[in-house]
Order: structure tokens, then C-alpha cells, then sequence
């Protein structure tokens, strides 16, 4: 099987790595997005593995919205982590960054606050334990 690469794939698209959406399907959440500023002071960051909590604590977790990614400013000189080379980020990188937060967001919106079966999320949690 081959895959074509962003923008061309139907499948997936990976913020921060990918430019832009293109033809997928789908985002995959693979990379934390960091973003700096030109003097490499850290301005926002979303990992999956420390929202809510971190991946080794036990749930339920209280669900809440990430913050919004900084706004484009070309004079700012945004960049992404050292992971990344180059780390420039570009105006359509946050744009993608920004559909991922913003679909996940929407999806935190419509989940319930508390589990099923339970009054309270602190029941849940200690049911959990």
C-alpha cells in the first residue's frame, strides 16, 4: 500500500509535523505541540499525556477546555520545539494546531462531566481507586 503524504493523503494529517489538513480524514495526535518565541521563552503547550492529570493517574478525570494557541504574528517569530527542524511555525502549522485544539475542545464540550451511575465526579474517582 502506499500513502500519499499531506496535503494529498485521505487518511490522516499530524499537527504540529504536517503544514496543513489537506485531503484527510482525520488529525492524529502524535507530537505536544510547544511554541516559542523568538527568544525561545516557552508561550503555550498541550501534551495528552499530562491533560487531565497525566496517563498514570486514575480516572475520571475532570474534563476542561486547553487554552487557545497564540494568535499568528509574523513579527514574533514563533517556532516550534528542537524536536522539530526547522522549528519555524508557520501561519498555516497553527492553523492546523489550531483545528486539532479546537475539535478537541468541541469534543470536551459535549462529553458529560460526570460518569455515568454516579451523582458527583468525586464518587466516581473514589469508586476508581
Amino acid at each position: 500500500h502506499v500513502v500519499a503524504p499531506t496535503p494529498k493523503t485521505p487518511l490522516m494529517a499530524q499537527p504540529p509535523a504536517d503544514e496543513k489538513v489537506g485531503d484527510a480524514f482525520l488529525l492524529h495526535y502524535t507530537w505536544g505541540p510547544e511554541i516559542y518565541d523568538a527568544a525561545d521563552n516557552k508561550l503555550w503547550v498541550f501534551d495528552k499525556r499530562s491533560y487531565g492529570g497525566g496517563q498514570y493517574q486514575r480516572g475520571p478525570y475532570p474534563l476542561s477546555k486547553i487554552p487557545d494557541p497564540p494568535a499568528w504574528d509574523p513579527a514574533a517569530g514563533l517556532q516550534l520545539q528542537s524536536f522539530f527542524q526547522p522549528r519555524t511555525l508557520s501561519e498555516s502549522k497553527l492553523g492546523l494546531i489550531r483545528l486539532m485544539i479546537d475539535e478537541f475542545n468541541e469534543a470536551v464540550g459535549k462529553l458529560p462531566r460526570i460518569p455515568k451511575g454516579h451523582a458527583t465526579l468525586e464518587e466516581a474517582q473514589a469508586m476508581a481507586a
